[in-house]
């Protein structure tokens, strides 16, 4: 605000100054005594020519005198609006020279560095999962009885370690699409999680149901791998990968196959 009225006050001090110079008008001593030598130049030229009856020369005469008149009118004037200008423009010049020297400037380039800052660190900490659940939603306002979006939902929930409303969104996507395998073993992560990477009875309940309607279920299946290796059962870990990596189902193999490396080496060492 402070550097807004700066430059307003500037401005219009400048614009005072170059109206004030470009329609001043100078009648400087020089030219008054111009004019009256002119004058008394054409009222001798005159009366010679009336001596001598020559029209044409008193008519030469008095257009010579009406253009040297207009000259000596426009050349000071023009003069002065050239100087009117040129003055402005470096003072206008000399003003925001002094301006960008000083420590006003210095702390508008801070304040500019400061806010683009914010701005960039704000979108960086913009958590795409967030923006996953918002698009979930968006979906679900549009069509609440698909039971794949609340499943969806559910994901992005537990991916943004929203344990309680991840299944939460896992029971309305089975009261929609039944029982499924991936459901429960979905659930049952979420659950896991929430209660400290702990094994309780209704997260057992859910493994084995979910293994029950589908022995290769991955959900279930990589619980209890990370499981088994948090316990230090590096064996029952790399069988439970195996298995995983045997169904041919999409995960990320190269994780899996690094996971199983590490225990491996794991056990070893005991």
């Amino acid at each position: 605000m402070n550097n807004m009225i700066f430059f307003v006050g500037i401005t219009i001090y400048c614009v005072l100054i170059l109206a004030i110079l470009y329609f001043y008008k100078p009648t400087t001593r020089e030219d008054l005594n111009n004019k009256k030598l002119n004058q008394q130049l054409l009222n001798q030229q005159l009366a010679q020519g009336k001596k001598q009856q020559n029209i044409i020369l008193i008519n030469e005469t008095a257009y010579r005198f009406m253009q040297e008149q207009q000259n000596s009118a426009k050349n000071p004037l023009l003069y002065a609006k050239t100087i009117a200008i040129s003055f402005a423009l470096l003072l206008i010049l000399l003003v925001f020279g002094y301006y960008f020297t000083t420590e006003r400037f210095s702390q508008l380039q801070q304040q500019q560095q400061i806010t683009s800052q914010h701005i960039n660190q704000t979108d960086n900490n913009k958590n795409p999962n967030e923006e996953m659940i918002i698009a979930v939603q968006n979906k679900i306002r549009t069509n609440p009885n698909n039971g794949e979006n609340w499943y969806e939902l559910g994901l992005a929930y537990a991916q943004n370690n929203e344990f309680d409303n991840a299944i939460e969104s896992y029971s309305r996507a089975t009261i929609l699409l039944g029982r499924k395998s991936y459901i429960l073993g979905a659930a049952a992560t979420a659950l896991y999680y929430k209660s400290n990477q702990t094994i309780t009875q209704q997260v057992q309940q859910w493994l084995d149901e979910a293994l029950e309607l589908d022995p290769q279920d991955t959900a279930a299946l990589l619980l209890l791998a990370n499981d088994a290796f948090n316990q230090q059962h590096f064996s029952q870990a790399i069988d439970l990968w195996q298995k995983i990596l045997d169904s041919q189902r999409k995960v990320d193999r190269k994780l899996l196959i690094k996971m199983m490396n590490i225990a491996e080496e794991k056990a070893r060492v005991q």
